[in-house]
């Protein structure tokens, strides 16, 4: 659950799907802001903040799934270090990290 800081009230969520992989956990992460609280760095801090702790805790690889017309989660993404892959998949296009290491 993201919260605002000033009162708690709930903002939106991120989330994270973990599969081991051969060189290690991989996850897809995901995030979700209510309209009015977007634009406010929520998604960034939240999901950077997600993927610090899966690092630390052994996520090797971190994708996320982003329909192509979603310029707010490319730039989420990206803030994220993540970078699309080419085509798509299921009308998303997949970002995906460089390995990750402990933080």
């Amino acid at each position: 659950m993201v919260r605002r800081r000033r009162d708690r009230r709930a903002v939106g969520f991120v989330q994270a799907t973990v599969r081991p992989g051969p060189r290690g956990s991989r996850a897809a992460v995901a995030w979700m802001i209510g309209m009015p609280y977007q634009g406010f760095g929520f998604a960034t801090e939240a999901a950077r903040a997600m993927v610090g702790w899966l690092a630390a805790h052994g996520v090797t690889e971190i994708t996320a799934a982003i329909h192509p017309g979603n310029a707010a989660s490319a730039t989420v993404a990206r803030r994220l270090g993540l970078s699309p892959a080419p085509g798509t998949c299921d009308g998303e296009v997949i970002w995906r990290s460089g390995p990750l290491g402990p933080a």
